[in-house]
C-alpha cells in the first residue's frame, strides 16, 4: 500500500513521509528505533514497511503477518452482495423506489462526484442490478444511501478518452470499514459512523487487484443533504443523459406498477 493512516493524526501518510517523521528502523548507533506503527485506513490494524531495507525495492506499507480480516487486504476477492431484507414494508419500498427514480438527476450527479468519473451506462446497469435484487426492501435504507449501494457493488476501472487523456486515472473500489460485513451492518450504524473508504489502485496491465497497488485513499462521509439542501445545478444533466435514462425509467416504473397490482 502506498498510503497508510498516520499513527497519531490518522491522516494519509506515504512510506517516505513516515520515514522522514519517525526515522529508519535502525538509528545511527545501530539501535532499533521504537517507531509507532502506521495504521490501515480500513481495519485500523498495524502496518509495517515492506522493502525499506532493500535499495532496489519500492517501499510500501503492508499488513502484519497473521493480521485479522480487512477488506483492503482481501481486495482481490471480496465484494458486497445485495441481499434483500425479508421483513419488508411494501408501501415504504414502493415510495422509496418512486422517489429515487423521480430524483435520478440528483443521484446521478452525486454518484459521479463520489466515483470521480462515471458513465451513464454504468449507472443504468447498477440501478437495474439493485432493482432486480429489490434493494428498496431494506427498512433502514434512506434515499440518499441508495447511491452508496451502487458504489460498493462495482469496481471502477481506469478510463482513457479517445485523445489519450485519463478521465479516471486509477482503478477505484469503495469499501465499508472492516467492522461492516454487509449492508445490514452499515445501515444499523448511527449516521455519524456511516463512512465509506474510497481506495485507488495503480494496477499494472495483466495484474489482478492487490493491496500492494493501493496508491490513494480517502474516507467518504455519506452526504445526507444533497436532496434536502441541493447545490446549484445538481438537478441538471445533459440532454443525452436524459435520453439514455428515459427508457430505463419507463421500464422500472412499469415494473413498479405491475408489482403493485399483484398485491
Amino acid at each position: 500500500m502506498r498510503y497508510g493512516a498516520h499513527p497519531i493524526s490518522g491522516r494519509p501518510i506515504t512510506p517516505e513521509d513516515y520515514e522522514k517523521e519517525f526515522g529508519k528502523p535502525v538509528d545511527e548507533n545501530r539501535k532499533t528505533r521504537d517507531r509507532p506503527s502506521a495504521l490501515c485506513p480500513a481495519c485500523k490494524q498495524s502496518l509495517h514497511l515492506k522493502g525499506e531495507l532493500d535499495p532496489e525495492a519500492t517501499t510500501i506499507f503492508s499488513h502484519n503477518p497473521n493480521s485479522g480480516a480487512c477488506p483492503i487486504k482481501e481486495s482481490g476477492k471480496h465484494k458486497y452482495s445485495v441481499l434483500p431484507d425479508v421483513d419488508e414494508d411494501t408501501d415504504r419500498s414502493r415510495k422509496l423506489k418512486a422517489s429515487f427514480l423521480e430524483n435520478w438527476k440528483f443521484h446521478w450527479n452525486r454518484f459521479r462526484k463520489y466515483a470521480g468519473h462515471a458513465d451513464i451506462e454504468d449507472f443504468i446497469a447498477l440501478i437495474e442490478y439493485a432493482d432486480k435484487r429489490n434493494v428498496w426492501r431494506y427498512r433502514n435504507l434512506e434515499e440518499c444511501e441508495v447511491v452508496i449501494v451502487l458504489l460498493v457493488i462495482k469496481d471502477f476501472k481506469p478510463v482513457i478518452n479517445s485523445k489519450g487523456h485519463a478521465l479516471r486515472k486509477y482503478w477505484v473500489r469503495f469499501w465499508f470499514e472492516s467492522t461492516v460485513k454487509g449492508f445490514d451492518d452499515f445501515w444499523n450504524l448511527p449516521d455519524a459512523s456511516k463512512r465509506v473508504l474510497k481506495a485507488s489502485y495503480k494496477v499494472p496491465d495483466g495484474e489482478k487487484l492487490s493491496p500492494d497497488y493501493l496508491v490513494e485513499y480517502e474516507v467518504v462521509a455519506v452526504d445526507r443533504t444533497y436532496l434536502t439542501n441541493p447545490a446549484p445545478d445538481t438537478d441538471t444533466v445533459h440532454a443525452y443523459l436524459e435520453r439514455k435514462m428515459s427508457s430505463i425509467l419507463k421500464k422500472l416504473q412499469k415494473n413498479m406498477l405491475k408489482n403493485s397490482s399483484k398485491r
